[in-house]
């Protein structure tokens, strides 16, 4: 769920309150949302009390006189002795005894019912509280501890989900808008400046400078497609048909794939998949997993040069250690790698190489457009993960080449 550009949640919240209200507009209401909490609680109270009083009075009226008249016979009065007059005095003093205890009992009921009442009303003020401040933007609102019981709780729980949910939402909106706008800023700056140089007549609109401009449209599309992409998956939102898929099929599809352009720039690409795991599977999407190679042999090409290797590979996981623990154990695993020997990455470089729009490139290489969008591996790791993988990237330092180790649990043969 995220607000259209330019809108807060906020914004979008009230919009949401307002279509609602207008839906409501005609309906009937039921008479209890007419009052507040403490007095429909204290109605209910008055009428589970008044029940309760009407049918101790009808029961004895009922039952008293013939109650009465029976234990008057069994401890041994004459019939003629019990008169109407007697059990009449009986009952009229017993009843009048019953009515300064009922109305004492109703007393202490309707007190511990406000008691109780005000507790589940300041109980129920947090949560109104929360709601407005998460209506009005601020979405670090929480509810407290709802001692209540489990049915509380859980609803406590699913309220502080939804409003973590929409916290964690608002934030990746606010973060890709900001880099988002510092990305477009160079190619748009290109495309602004070329064309007023054309309009003025400096710069002729020859096929080179159309080329160029053309290089920038498309890096602008190609960036588009891609935090588009990358904010679906991070969001959770990302429709994938994950089916078992053959390890050996996905890596040579994806070799096939890219091996043109892997000639047509000088470097050798080499798959090896250890023996045994021709019939190897795991869950995954077919697509999004080409589409996580192709991210990947696309990066490593772009940073190996001429007459350069890159390979990839499969192999059985040896150990949990190498795992790095991420995947569940108990379970055989795969290690799907992708290594080059190209430039490779300084080691202050490593940690932030899955954060969108980091790119260890040269500013001249950003300024031309030879690098890459600068979200391929947040999106390669987004992919990964929503399909309960994990992938990690190590590099021995500058000149050394990188290594991208991706780790999948192996469906039973």
């Amino acid at each position: 769920m995220t607000a259209p550009s330019g809108q807060t949640l906020a914004d979008q919240a009230a919009a949401d309150q307002a279509s609602a209200n207008q839906a409501l507009i005609g309906q009937p209401v039921p008479w209890m949302a007419r009052f507040s909490l403490t007095k429909s609680v204290a109605v209910i109270c008055a009428a589970i009390v008044g029940a309760g009083l009407a049918t101790a009075f009808a029961t004895a009226y009922i039952m008293g006189p013939r109650v009465f008249y029976q234990r008057m016979l069994e401890a041994g009065f004459d019939t003629a002795m019990v008169d109407k007059n007697s059990w009449r005095t009986f009952m009229t003093s017993w009843l009048s005894v019953l009515m300064v205890a009922s109305g004492l009992a109703a007393i202490c009921a309707i007190l511990v019912g406000v008691f109780f009442t005000r507790r589940l009303v300041r109980a129920f003020a947090g949560l109104h509280d929360a709601s407005i401040r998460i209506a009005e933007g601020d979405l670090t609102a929480r509810i407290g501890q709802l001692p209540y019981g489990s049915e509380f709780e859980v609803f406590r729980g699913a309220f502080n989900s939804m409003a973590q949910r929409l916290s964690q939402i608002e934030q990746t909106r606010t973060q890709v808008l900001g880099d988002l706008a510092h990305e477009m800023r160079t190619p748009l700056s290109t495309l602004d400046a070329y064309l007023e140089a054309i309009a003025d007549g400096v710069e002729p609109a020859d096929a080179s400078t159309v080329a160029l401009l053309r290089q920038q449209t498309a890096r602008l599309t190609r960036l588009a497609a891609d935090i588009a992409l990358v904010t679906i998956t991070a969001e959770g939102g990302l429709s994938l048909c994950c089916e078992p898929q053959s390890v050996s099929a996905l890596l040579t599809a994806a070799v096939q794939s890219a091996q043109a352009r892997y000639v047509e720039g000088e470097v050798k690409l080499v798959l090896a998949i250890e023996a045994g795991l021709e019939q190897a599977l795991i869950q995954a999407d077919f697509d999004r997993m080409g589409q996580v190679m192709t991210n990947l042999l696309d990066n490593a090409l772009r940073h190996t040069p001429p007459g350069g290797r890159v390979v990839v590979g499969a192999r059985p996981a040896t150990s949990r250690s190498e795992t790095g623990g991420l995947i569940s154990g108990g379970q055989d695993q795969v290690v799907i790698t992708v290594t080059d020997d190209g430039d490779g990455v300084a080691p202050e470089h490593l940690p932030h190489l899955f954060d969108r729009f980091y790119r260890v490139d040269s500013s001249r290489q950003r300024d031309a457009g030879l690098g890459g969008s600068g979200i391929g591996l947040s999106l390669v790791k987004a992919l990964v993960q929503a399909q309960h993988g994990s992938v990690s990237l190590d590099s021995a330092g500058l000149g050394q080449g990188t290594r991208v180790t991706m780790v999948w649990p192996l469906l039973p043969a």
